[in-house]
């Protein structure tokens, strides 16, 4: 008997031994849980088969705004529902909880007692200074080997940062679609394959369309027939990968069937990967404007051709004046002739005769005064005459204008880029023609006097 005491006093210490052996691996895994829970960076919290916080985590009390000794043995309902009414938030927009919130919570409750489980669920929790923050959290149940439910386990994420992403997205978005729908230009967006998925209204009232109207079909359905057996459109080549257009102009024809000049600028749509995943295009009407620029044109090709009839008039005005200017000059000239040749044989035979015959003084006296002032009246005429007669060449009466102005032949040979004895035969020619060669008459002088 004394024996069996002995075996079974082994075997108790032998049971007792494991038993502290498993409460170490026990103590072991909450030390490690422990590290874990206090040591993320995600809100965590322990509640008990109450409901109420056991647990909480460094982080969630942050979250919260508060220290531990605050929440321990709080309901979480006081956490995870607010009171009704609008709230002020951490992301800076306010949010109201209704009635329809509530129910939402109350879903999400019986979902967690159903399952065990709730995965992303998006709600708020109060801060401490009455601001709300909107947590995304896992919550799992927590049971006995039994099966008793014991508690619950919730690790929530703060998405506060999401939130404010979001709230920004969307003001860019009512940006841009405020611009979209506000602008003058038509537009409309297709998919990668050619489908209108969406319009504006200038687009609309461009081309005659309800709004809606155009979704869905292709963009083919805007062209002209006479452009569609030629082209499959620029938009095409762009699929093609070319890039976009700018100020590129076209016809599209509207729900009536007219057609219209427009102008698009056009860029394809891509993802983060690169891949086109459609177009936008932007619409100008410019079916005015191309009117106008033909009203132009044909303006313009008048007024060039009444120009050219009036310079054509002008020419023949000119040529005119030109003919009845010679005409003048010739009458002019043969009008001086014909006084100098009269006076040289009418006038001045019978002058000479009376200086010959026997005059007093005062007869004397007055013959030259008369003389004197016949030679003024016809000395134009005589300059003229001199000048007409000489019959120089251009080269002579160049040489002539030169020697006029005081260059010798030297200079003058200079500046015409000629040899010396070429200018000296100009000269001689000058002297001959104006019948003083070998007469001891500075040429100079001579010419000079036919000013």
């Amino acid at each position: 008997m004394k024996e069996g005491h002995e075996n079974r006093i082994v075997q108790l210490e032998a049971e007792l031994a494991g038993c502290r052996h498993e409460l170490q691996q026990a103590r072991e895994g909450n030390l490690i849980l422990d590290n874990i829970i206090e040591t993320s960076i995600d809100p965590i919290t322990v509640l008990d088969s109450d409901g109420r916080i056991v647990r909480a985590n460094p982080a969630f009390l942050d979250l919260l705004g508060c220290k531990s000794d605050t929440i321990q043995q709080k309901e979480p309902l006081l956490l995870a529902f607010v009171a009704e009414g609008e709230h002020e938030t951490t992301y800076g927009e306010p949010v109201t909880i209704d009635q329809a919130y509530y129910e939402k919570s109350i879903e999400m409750t019986g979902r967690l007692f159903k399952n065990g489980k709730i995965e992303n669920h998006e709600f708020y929790v109060a801060r401490f200074d009455k601001k709300l923050v909107p947590v995304e959290g896992n919550l799992t149940l927590l049971r006995d080997g039994s099966g008793n439910r014991i508690g619950a386990f919730a690790l929530m994420r703060d998405i506060t940062q999401h939130k404010l992403q979001a709230r920004t997205m969307k003001q860019a978005r009512d940006f841009l679609e405020n611009i979209f729908q506000t602008t003058d230009n038509g537009m409309f967006v297709t998919g990668d394959d050619g489908h209108i998925i969406r319009t504006n209204r200038a687009f609309g009232n461009i081309l005659g369309y309800e709004d809606q109207e155009l979704h869905g079909l292709h963009y083919s359905v805007l062209y002209t027939s006479r452009l569609m057996p030629d082209m499959p459109s620029p938009e095409q080549d762009l699929f093609m990968g070319k890039g976009s257009l700018q100020h590129y102009e076209t016809q599209y024809t509207k729900k009536d069937g007219s057609i219209i000049d427009v102008e698009i600028n056009l860029s394809l749509l891509k993802d983060t990967a690169g891949s086109t995943t459609g177009a936008v295009v932007a619409v100008r009407d410019i079916t005015v404007r191309k009117h106008m620029e033909e009203e132009l044109k044909r303006g313009r090709a008048e007024l060039e051709k009444k120009v050219a009839e009036r310079t054509a008039n002008l020419e023949e005005v000119n040529t005119a004046l030109r003919v009845l200017l010679k005409r003048r000059e010739e009458d002019k000239a043969a009008l001086e002739d014909k006084v100098l040749i009269n006076i040289s044989r009418l006038i001045t035979p019978s002058m000479q005769k009376l200086k010959e015959g026997s005059l007093d003084e005062r007869q004397r006296l007055y013959l030259d005064l008369l003389e004197n002032n016949l030679r003024d009246i016809i000395s134009p005429f005589l300059q003229a005459l001199s000048l007409k007669h000489l019959q120089l060449t251009p080269m002579e009466i160049e040489v002539a204008n030169f020697i006029k102005n005081g260059r010798n032949s030297k200079q003058i040979a200079e500046i015409l880029e000629v040899s010396r004895k070429t200018v000296e035969f100009h000269r001689d020619n000058i002297r001959r023609k104006a019948d003083i060669k070998n007469k001891k008459i500075n040429l100079q002088t001579y010419l000079m006097s036919l000013q």
